[in-house]
């Protein structure tokens, strides 16, 4: 017996309740697009050398800051990662700071999602998933040191150009 309150397995097909609805909404994720070409970070860390890994490691990273927690909840929502808060008065922030974190695939199947999008910050989601590819597929550290190395280049003051 089902109770009313409960959902069939039918249901819970049909209304796919792992991936919220907005996530497959063309207008949601322009509107991602949109935030992350705004208030985004797409970049590829370098770690520093330590014993096991002497020339350090790469990964890529995705973070979108914000003082208002609601976009960075539907973003959350829409692709995962993490969201941390710098509370009002901490460092240089007045008024408390939200930011979404993703990494690796996660940041990167996020990126192939709203590239379509993207105005400012596309050459940036190109570099950051073939990097994520070149990784996955098992590239050297040598080999993966360009996609580093680009995104540097790119991310130097005054080459934020729309890419349209």
């Amino acid at each position: 017996m089902v109770n009313e309150n409960e959902l069939t397995w039918e249901e819970i097909e049909r209304h796919n309740l792992d991936e919220p609805d907005y996530a497959k909404d063309e207008r949601w994720i322009a509107w991602a697009a949109g935030f992350i070409d705004g208030e985004g970070a797409i970049m590829i860390y370098r770690s520093k050398p330590a014993y096991r890994k002497p020339k350090g490691q790469l990964q890529l990273a995705v973070h979108i800051g914000q003082s208002a927690l609601a976009p960075i909840d539907r973003l959350c929502e829409m692709f995962g990662g993490a969201v941390d808060e710098k509370k009002a008065g901490t460092g240089s922030y007045k008024r408390s700071h939200f930011t979404l974190r993703m990494h690796g695939e996660k940041a990167a199947s996020m990126l192939r999602k709203i590239r379509p999008y993207l105005l400012v910050k596309g050459q940036h989601a190109d570099i950051a998933i073939q990097f994520q590819e070149a990784l996955e597929a098992g590239v050297p550290f040598e080999g993966r040191i360009q996609y580093y190395d680009a995104m540097r280049a790119l991310q130097q003051k005054g080459l934020h150009r729309r890419n349209d």
